[in-house]
């Protein structure tokens, strides 16, 4: 029966569907019931990781940890620690999570729908946070803000009003109302009470940031190179305080006598008197770097300044990025290494015990200011996403690659870590050798290694693709002796020898003519690029084509349309005879309710699998809106595991030619970012942007 013949719906909770031949429902249907996990009964114990928090319902074991980490794909848009000192509040993507305090156990997280969060504060004295943000809505002309009041302890909205725009929010004591700063030089306060406006002004350049002092009664903005002074309640007339830069943040401190400006690329932070205007003090750090500080916050008793640098200098790297300087001395009392990406938020807690950072990924740092300990020092897990995960053949060890610039072994019956590699960049690429005894890695510290499983140690350091680009991926041969390697900074493929660490070939390799300058190399990034199992076939997803190689001979073998839009993930089966891709929706246009049109690419995310030879497409799996994930085929290319990403995540094995399901995960993180069979189809892994592994026992295992 041709793909395009009668579909029925073999599965659909709310999610996604599968769409295949009629003929083959009814055998999912009871394939699917047949492999539900059993409940759990009251006396069953949650299955917990190493560190005592739990697992999924069906999974085994958890590589890292999901403490101080947000389940998002999107960065940390705000931290606030609530006045009990018992609780960690942090915004990012469309979600609220709240974390223990000084543990970093999750507690639990609150969904903000359609608002994808931009900042976040805390109502003093109360257990309520307000989340500013933008929304889509495809019959509005424009995109538009709004403004919602969360009730924490019981996790419900209180109040939630729209505007047309504003990036920056500051709230009063007494959260009645709410202050709005915006791109366009407006400032405007809200009731929360009814929504309505209750005054604006506009500035004369674009609103940088705002500060509002404890009492809530003077509110200091940064427009253009100025710091305005405002004394809002009585309706004076701001004062305009010309400083001569860009200042990005502003802090008041506890007593309202201090205000620091936080510099855009400049040497010094300023601290500045409040009543006089006057520069009190300049405080940099010890090599007086440039800073760029996104965030600054004072502790509660005025003694000591916090600071983000979330500046990187070409060819001199800055490791420790938040500065704690002591006020009385000028001098740094504290620096800290995120371990993740460049920060953009600081706190402490209302006691000053703890201080909080994070940046432009997933993951809160905290430290104990007493001690400058972090509080999670003894958790081993990657500080950023997981670019690559790799199981054994018996499934027991398994091997991971991340943005952090590591590569992990691990234990997978137990989650405890074995060995770590580094790297000096981030990780894209890794593969396990047939036996299990070599690793290799490809970086964007411009080489590719070979490592010993057992011990951890380098055997090769190799001649890499660039530190540019953004594809890198390796894989092993069939017989164990070579591996080939290629990257998309210099585009060619290598065959290396495994026990010389010699290059057997190297040849330049793409589906695109490379550029003649630059300039245009610097843009010159195809979508997707994938080495098959056993390395025979080297796979390219560019523009509307797929493109198949033959790796030993360099020559292309097969050319197939690709009708989707951008390319998330895309794997080939062992024998190079199906190809599944998971992919957004391609642009199109929307009519709108005021008689225009907006382009949008959200929408109609899917999972195909076709049949490499004839290019007939044998099922395909719509998604929700941003759910394509990753994919991945079992070794003997009989299952294919699909991951979907959403409000909350999910996994689907499945029959590779008829797309029967025959396992389902639910309940799960919904940031996935890379999935592997072990060797025997008994085990599957999936690792998550914010750093943690998952394995699961699979109830269907691969035919012999």
């Amino acid at each position: 029966m041709p793909a395009t013949a009668a579909y029925g719906t073999i599965r659909e909770a709310g999610r996604f569907s599968i769409r295949l031949p009629t003929l083959v429902c009814l055998a999912a249907l009871i394939s699917t019931c047949a492999c539900m996990p059993a409940r759990l009964s009251g006396a069953d114990k949650v299955p917990l990781d190493l560190y005592g928090d739990p697992l999924p319902a069906g999974a085994a074991v958890r590589l890292g940890s999901i403490r101080f980490r947000i389940n998002s794909s999107a960065r940390v848009e705000g931290l606030s620690f609530a006045s009990n000192n018992r609780t960690l509040v942090v915004a990012g993507g469309n979600r609220l999570a709240l974390f223990q305090a000084p543990t970093g156990k999750p507690m639990y997280d609150i969904s903000t729908g359609e608002q994808w969060i931009r900042d976040l504060r805390l109502i003093p004295g109360l257990h309520q946070a307000v989340t500013l943000g933008h929304e889509f809505d495809e019959t509005v002309p424009d995109n538009f803000y709004s403004l919602k009041c969360w009730d924490l302890a019981n996790r419900k909205l209180v109040s939630s009003f729209r505007f047309a725009g504003g990036a920056h929010l500051r709230i009063t004591p007494d959260g009645k109302t709410a202050i709005t700063g915006n791109g366009l030089g407006v400032v405007q306060f809200w009731n929360f009470a009814d929504g309505k406006e209750i005054r604006n002004r506009r500035f004369e350049n674009g609103i940088q940031t705002l500060a509002l002092s404890a009492d809530g009664d003077l509110l200091a903005v940064s427009a253009g190179n100025s710091v305005h002074y405002w004394n809002w309640r009585t309706g004076d007339e701001p004062v305009q305080v010309r400083v001569g830069r860009t200042v990005q943040s502003l802090v008041f401190s506890s007593d309202g006598r201090l205000l620091a400006e936080g510099p855009d690329s400049q040497t010094d932070i300023i601290l500045r008197d409040v009543r006089t205007r006057e520069v009190k003090a300049q405080l940099s750090d010890a090599e007086r770097n440039p800073l760029y500080v996104h965030s600054l916050a004072f502790s509660p008793d005025g003694r000591w300044l916090a600071g983000t640098n979330s500046i990187h200098l070409s060819g001199r790297p800055i490791d420790r990025r938040v500065h704690v300087w002591d006020i009385s001395t000028g001098m740094i009392r504290n620096s800290f290494a995120t371990g993740g990406d460049s920060p953009r938020h600081v706190c402490f807690s209302a006691n000053g015990r703890w201080l909080a950072a994070a940046g432009d990924d997933s993951i809160v740092n905290v430290w104990d200011t007493t001690t400058g300990q972090p509080l999670d020092d003894g958790v081993v897990a990657h500080a950023k996403e997981v670019n690559a995960v790799r199981l054994s053949h018996d499934g027991h060890t398994a091997v991971t690659a991340s943005a952090d610039g590591t590569v992990r072994v691990w234990d997978a019956t137990t989650g405890k870590q074995r060995h770590i590699m580094q790297h000096a960049n981030t990780v894209r690429g890794a593969d396990v050798s047939p036996d299990g005894a070599l690793i290799a890695s490809s970086s964007h510290d411009d080489t590719v290694r070979l490592w010993d499983t057992a011990t951890g140690k380098p055997l090769h350091r190799l001649r890499g693709h660039g530190d540019l680009g953004g594809l890198r991926t390796v894989a092993f041969a069939a017989d164990g002796r070579s591996f080939a390697s290629w990257g998309d900074h210099d585009s060619t493929l290598r065959i290396w020898d495994v026990k010389t660490g010699e290059a057997i070939s190297d040849r330049p390799l793409s589906p695109l003519p490379r550029p003649g300058n630059k300039r245009d190399e610097l843009r010159f990034t195809l979508n997707k690029a994938v080495l098959s199992p056993g390395a025979r076939e080297l796979v390219f997803c560019v523009r509307d084509a797929i493109v198949i190689f033959d790796v030993e001979s360099g020559k292309e073998v097969r050319r197939l349309a690709h009708a989707d839009g951008n390319m998330v993930s895309l794997a080939i089966g062992p024998d190079a005879t199906l190809l599944a891709t998971s992919s957004w929706g391609r642009p199109r246009e929307i009519a709108l309710a005021s008689g225009g049109f907006r382009s949008s690419a959200d929408k109609d995310h899917i999972i195909r699998v076709r049949e490499v030879t004839t290019d007939r497409e044998l099922f395909n799996v719509p998604l929700p809106d941003h759910g394509a994930g990753p994919v991945a085929f079992s070794a003997d290319g009989g299952l294919l595991a699909l991951a979907v990403c959403g409000t909350e995540g999910s996994l689907e094995i499945v029959d590779a030619r008829s797309g029967a399901v025959l396992q389902s995960m639910d309940a799960l993180p919904p940031d996935p970012s890379a999935l592997a069979f072990s060797g025997d189809g008994k085990r599957l892994a999936c690792g998550y942007i914010h750093g943690s592994v998952l394995i699961w026992d699979l109830k269907v295992p691969m035919k012999d």
